[in-house]
């Protein structure tokens, strides 16, 4: 089978769009990931100093 320079071309640039589409996929998903982790994290230590306060004042 012979292909043209233009199915070449074609078949390159359906390839370049989907791998540009996972990327942008993989680099939302992580983006959105950090931010939930980062608030997951914060609302530990906030919990994590509550308790230790109670504690403390001899709440707990």
């Amino acid at each position: 089978m012979i292909r043209t320079l233009s199915d070449f071309a074609d078949s390159h640039a359906s390839w370049q769009k989907e791998q540009f589409v996972e990327s942008t996929n993989l680099i939302c998903g992580g983006f959105f990931f950090d931010i939930r982790m980062f608030f997951c994290s914060f609302a530990v230590c906030k919990l994590q100093r509550v308790i230790t306060k109670r504690k403390q004042n001899g709440k707990d």
